[in-house]
């Protein structure tokens, strides 16, 4: 960028020392970034990740960082307007360390970031209430906690239940908080990483059991025995936690005890930052997904062939294949969350005045709307689970109407 000759200062010229300072080191493009620090040799290769979480923090990143409330360009910092007045404070010591919760107060208005908070507390009570609905009828009849179809499933409710509650308190905590200590956090990603896992993995045991119940009809009983069904369970977290349990161990042997006493940002790469870790997730996320998107697609074509060849019981076989269908989309959709950060950045990059609309959006989609499919596959679709369901809600209605009556009485 060139500046004019002029017999007058430019813009900025009439702040304080350190401002005009900071404003010159990003006009100029070199400045105190990440990632000019780690090629100082100040910083660890490892830490030049931006706070946004997408990309290291140059002197050009500051200037489209998603932080932003819009991209600033050159001719802004020249002009020291609005935008470039923010920009400045992003890029000067302790911009994003240390002012981390005004600039998020500064992205969202009080009103926006409260119905944000707002819907995401009453889809959390919504869905805790049909989870706990789910739980309380399995738990209550015998029958299902003997059957591993049921067994699987309501697994997979306790799991999404977990799940939903850590992520939507790390979403909270974002607003309230925004940096909170690294032990707590580790705690949180981990449990976050831990049940996100385990939902595809419990998608395709279900899925074979589905096909074992259809294509082995004979044999289903000897090979779907409930302490069969605990021992896979208990595999599934196993499965599920292992890749990222190793991730903690490294860091805990890298990083210095008083790194976890620190306070961060609550995003992964911030606690786990050695990018070996980050290709080993990738290396392992794709032969995880590979392996049950080709267990589900095998298990669907057998059932539709059994369903072909069988003259009677094609009724439990096309349930069972719209069954499968649904598990595939609820698949794609927990898929979702590994592509979501790349379609982001490109809609960000089309839409720029639309970050937060578009994050808040991509949550919604990629976290929430899977939890909503497990209820609607066996809450409701299933008759067995659907008819003692509506027992256990009409006698909770019940309840609800004769204490008060009772009181009343009294």
């Amino acid at each position: 960028m060139e500046l004019k000759a002029s017999e007058a200062l430019p813009p900025g010229a009439d702040t304080n020392y350190a401002v005009w300072k900071c404003l010159n080191r990003i006009r100029s493009g070199v400045g105190r970034a990440k990632a000019t620090l780690a090629k100082w040799g100040y910083l660890n290769d490892g830490d030049v990740v931006c706070d946004c979480g997408i990309e290291p923090k140059t002197m050009q990143h500051l200037l489209i960082c998603p932080l932003l409330e819009k991209p600033c360009t050159t001719s802004d910092l020249a002009e020291f307007n609005e935008k470039g007045q923010q920009c400045r404070r992003m890029s000067s010591p302790g911009g994003l360390e240390g002012n981390m919760t005004q600039l998020l107060l500064s992205r969202d208005r009080f009103t926006l970031a409260f119905i944000k908070n707002l819907i995401m507390v009453l889809i959390w009570l919504l869905l805790s209430y049909i989870n706990g609905s789910l739980v309380a009828t399995f738990f209550r009849h015998q029958t299902f906690y003997e059957d591993p179809r049921y067994i699987l499933f309501i697994h997979m409710v306790i799991n999404d239940s977990i799940q939903l509650t850590v992520t939507i308190t790390l979403f909270l905590l974002s607003y309230i908080f925004y940096r909170i200590n690294v032990s707590l956090c580790c705690f949180f990603i981990l449990v976050a990483v831990f049940t996100t896992r385990n939902t595809p993995l419990n998608l395709a045991c279900m899925a074979i059991e589905r096909y074992i119940a259809i294509c082995e009809p004979l044999r289903h009983t000897q090979i779907c025995t409930v302490r069969r069904t605990y021992i896979v369970i208990g595999m599934i977290w196993f499965i599920g936690a292992a890749p990222d349990i190793t991730d903690l161990f490294l860091t805990l042997a890298t990083e210095s005890m008083s790194f976890f006493h620190e306070s961060v940002s609550c995003l992964r790469q911030n606690v786990f930052k050695d990018q070996i870790l980050a290709q080993k997730r990738l290396a392992f996320d794709a032969i995880y997904f590979s392996c049950v998107f080709l267990t589900l697609v095998f298990t669907y074509l057998r059932i539709v062939f059994a369903a072909r060849a069988l003259s009677t019981d094609k009724m439990s076989a096309k349930r069972a294949r719209k069954t499968i269908l649904l598990h595939g989309a609820q698949l794609a959709m927990c898929m979702l969350s590994y592509i979501s950060p790349s379609v982001e950045i490109v809609l960000s990059s089309i839409f720029p005045g639309r970050r937060r609309e578009i994050r808040f959006a991509n949550y919604l989609i990629v976290f929430i709307l899977p939890r909503f499919l497990s209820p609607i596959i066996y809450g409701v679709r299933d008759k067995k689970f659907r008819k003692y369901l509506k027992m256990h809600s009409c006698r909770v209605n019940v309840k609800m109407i004769v204490a008060p009556a009772n009181r009343h009485d009294e």
